[in-house]
């Protein structure tokens, strides 16, 4: 539940102005590069659930768009972005383990600004349904919140600098609290789009049973 998968998307040059779904185009179903790129359009696919990681654009707390997990996999705004790298030192385009970075809302979801994907502890305006891990979600936020940490999910793997390459799976941890993005197939949430999944950060190295990464690597 914590293992993602990567889909690149080809974009078309039209767009419409709605909030809600519009496709921007097919998603090929590998990628033409060996590696993934900094800047790539992606989008990124929870290895349990295969659902696509998704802003609900619609929230009403406005300031805060939860971060979903969806069955609508066609490459649209609100489930595509991009990775953005946070060492502006680091002239390597290409995408490591270890590299620490931003993940970033489709340039034309909202044209004025971007959102980031973002955890914190619970606050009045985050909100999640199971109380010991902590809500992931979006805003315009771009302090260390929304810096994350690309991990191999192959514990005997923790080689930093080992290029992504686009048929790896990969797991994202929090950086300001060491834990991991995941959702699970029963925490749903009931929005515009129909009935999607919660996404959240949660410490999987406390947890046992099924819990345990490595062991759920499908």
């Amino acid at each position: 539940n914590y293992i993602l998968d990567l889909q690149k998307t080809k974009e078309y040059s039209t767009f419409y102005d709605e909030l809600k779904a519009i496709s921007l185009a097919k998603a090929s179903l590998n990628m033409i590069d060996e590696f993934v790129f900094y800047g790539t359009q992606l989008q990124m696919i929870n290895i349990l659930t295969k659902k696509v990681l998704s802003i609900d654009v619609l929230d009403i707390r406005k300031k805060i768009m939860s971060a979903t997990t969806s069955l609508i996999n066609n490459p649209i705004r609100r489930n595509v972005f991009y990775f953005e790298n946070i060492n502006s030192n680091d002239k390597i385009n290409k995408i490591k383990f270890g590299d620490i970075v931003r993940i970033v809302s489709h340039k034309y979801l909202f044209p004025n600004y971007k959102l980031y994907l973002n955890s914190s502890i619970i606050t009045q305006d985050v909100i999640t349904q199971t109380p010991e891990v902590q809500e992931a979600f979006f805003n315009i936020n771009i302090n260390s919140d929304s810096f994350w940490i690309i991990e191999n999910p192959n514990k005997d793997n923790q080689t930093p600098n080992i290029f992504v390459k686009s048929d790896q799976y990969f797991i994202l941890k929090h950086k300001n609290t060491g834990k991991m993005l995941g959702s699970e197939i029963n925490i749903t949430v009931k929005n515009t789009y129909g009935i999607e999944n919660e996404v959240f950060v949660f410490n999987i190295c406390n947890k046992s049973k099924s819990q345990n990464l490595l062991n759920e690597y499908i």
